[in-house]
């Protein structure tokens, strides 16, 4: 798979300039290496979604669909509650997970998101973390 350096997506075989940010694209995914680190402002907040099976079946349906995802705990630490605090949520539950994603998937996410959760999809009302 052809992988942009910069934008750090995969490609089909074939693509040599990524279509996003014009860099030359590379041979296979780079080994990840350091500590993960959380999203930045290119990842938006698409719902709450309460507890762990639900959170990972909206996950699992996202990565179904070639959409990178990330859960983040409301009850994360200090990063977890400033994320609910952000949400417009009052009286936000310790089990809720946030799921995001970079922003170009986010219209593609709420779709799929809605479908698999249904009643469970929690709406949010802030865009960035």
């Amino acid at each position: 798979m052809a992988f942009c350096p910069q934008c750090k997506y995969e490609f089909q075989p074939g693509i040599q300039i990524c279509p996003d940010c014009g860099d030359m694209l590379i041979d296979g995914v780079p080994a990840a290496g350091g500590a993960a680190f959380p999203p930045d402002d290119s990842w938006v907040k698409i719902c709450g979604v309460s507890g762990g099976v639900k959170s990972e079946v909206a996950q699992g349906a996202l990565e179904t669909s070639n959409i990178p995802s990330t859960l983040i705990s409301s009850a994360f630490g200090a990063f977890g509650r400033a994320v609910a605090v952000n949400t417009g949520l009052p009286n936000v539950r310790k089990d809720l997970n946030f799921i995001l994603v970079p922003k170009e998937f986010r219209e593609e996410a709420e779709i799929v998101l809605e479908a698999v959760l249904g009643e469970d999809y929690i709406e949010i009302d802030s865009d960035h973390i």
